[in-house]
């Protein structure tokens, strides 16, 4: 994390002014549990590139995790305007971005929506897709986006992949 960090601020450096700079930079400073500094480093990027696509879908991917639940709107809203505005002939597989602020602002059944348009999806969509299917009642999807992962990753447990996220999420989803 300290190479993380230490590279991350050398890019700032260079340019101040690169928003997708200071995205890694408080991408690096969240990782080490700095959380005003990374706050103040995203918004720097959302305020040097608020058209850019990625910078956009990055930060409200990962909003509601980094600062907590309560950020979760606030991530679907950049998410969707990255995706419907900025980008609107992106991958499929970025509708993954949206669907995680969607599960956290309790947008379940939106979220299972949008995480089914991953043409084809890796572990991590097949666990948000467990979960909000979970928590929207649907329990055949869960039940076999569940399985889903249990064949991708046999040893796979909730505690680990938990303790494997090297954001420490502030607020209500601490």
């Amino acid at each position: 994390l300290a190479l993380m960090r230490e590279t991350a601020e050398r890019g700032a450096a260079l340019d101040p002014a690169d928003a997708h700079a200071q995205l890694m930079l408080g991408t690096a400073y969240f990782a080490r549990d700095e959380v005003e500094l990374g706050s103040q480093a995203w918004e720097r990027a959302l305020a040097l590139a608020p058209n850019d696509a990625l910078v956009n879908r990055a930060i409200g991917n990962q909003l509601p995790i980094a600062l907590g639940a309560e950020r979760a709107a606030q991530g679907v809203e950049l998410v969707q305007r990255a995706l419907s505005q900025l980008d609107p002939f992106h991958p499929p597989f970025q509708y993954m971005s949206l669907g995680i602020p969607l599960y956290f602002s309790g947008r379940y059944a939106e979220a299972v929506a949008a995480l089914e348009k991953v043409p084809e999806p890796w572990l991590e969509v097949r666990i948000m897709l467990a979960l909000s299917a979970a928590q929207a009642g649907l329990r055949d999807k869960a039940r076999r986006n569940a399985e889903e992962v249990l064949r991708l990753e046999p040893g796979f447990t909730a505690e680990a992949w938990v303790d494997n996220d090297f954001y420490r999420p502030g607020g209500s989803s601490a």
